[in-house]
């Protein structure tokens, strides 16, 4: 009964900042933050409750899953490196010859581009459909490559669905082993906050209608004391201007700062 008044408690206490949401000019225009505890099927929505169910590019989000298909399958470990061809990118960290744990933390696409072609196509597709990954689809768009399905391409999914597929790795522990999502919550973990523990991975994509970029930042919480375990989806876009996933993400950690998230 502790336990679910504190998640309780917590999410009345997020519901009751969505007044700032909409007065906030530095988020957004579109923007939305799905919330959910592990033991509850009921979401609580910051923002506009319609982009909740609406689907989206995952763009880099998908290396939560990219991950856990690497490393349940054998195909890689965390200290995993699959070499640097002198490609000079404009993020510094993507510059070298990274690990497979390195490549998630720095969000490196051209390792994952390679790294998801170790792993058979239908062996992806029978992990999405059991995961019910958004769409599922991995057709690609020919936009960009077929290996990029997850990035600007032809998968999509809902922050709600998000949460859902996290809460089918971490809670449930179906799809994928106990020691594959211990290895990619390592991967995610963020940092130590009042509140609790900070798991999340950000992604960033081009919306080719308006031109300009969306973002994502997904994870969970787990709560001290043993009080629970928060999942959450955040999504923003703005027909005006870039959004970058690194706003989304102060915008989690300055509630937890902020102590919004305490009981």
């Amino acid at each position: 009964m502790k336990k679910k008044s504190c998640l309780l408690s917590l999410l009345i206490l997020l519901c009751g900042c969505i007044g700032g949401v909409d007065g906030d000019t530095a988020l957004p225009s579109h923007f939305v933050a799905v919330f959910r505890g592990d033991s509850s099927p009921d979401y609580r929505i910051i923002g506009d409750k319609r982009e909740a169910s609406h689907r989206f590019t995952p763009c880099s989000t998908f290396k939560i899953i990219s991950t856990a298909m690497l490393l349940d399958s054998g195909a890689a470990e965390l200290d995993t490196r699959l070499g640097y061809d002198g490609t000079e990118y404009s993020m510094p960290e993507w510059n070298k010859d990274v690990t497979l744990l390195e490549a998630f933390r720095y969000s490196c696409v051209p390792y994952y581009r390679k790294a998801v072609l170790l792993l058979d196509k239908s062996y992806i597709q029978e992990c999405l459909n059991a995961l019910n990954y958004g769409n599922c689809d991995i057709g690609g768009t020919g936009r960009v490559a077929d290996e990029l399905f997850w990035l600007e391409s032809s998968l999509a999914i809902s922050p709600e669905e998000q949460i859902e597929v996290l809460h089918r790795i971490f809670t449930l522990g179906t799809v994928f082993s106990a020691e594959t999502a211990e290895q990619v919550k390592l991967c995610m973990y963020t940092g130590e906050f009042e509140s609790g523990t900070l798991y999340g991975k950000t992604g960033t994509g081009r919306n080719y209608d308006t031109g300009c970029l969306e973002a994502w930042y997904v994870g969970f919480i787990d709560l001290k004391d043993g009080e629970g375990r928060l999942y959450f989806a955040v999504h923003g876009a703005d027909p005006g201007r870039d959004v970058l996933s690194s706003e989304l993400r102060s915008w989690v950690e300055s509630r937890l700062a902020e102590g919004l998230w305490g009981l």
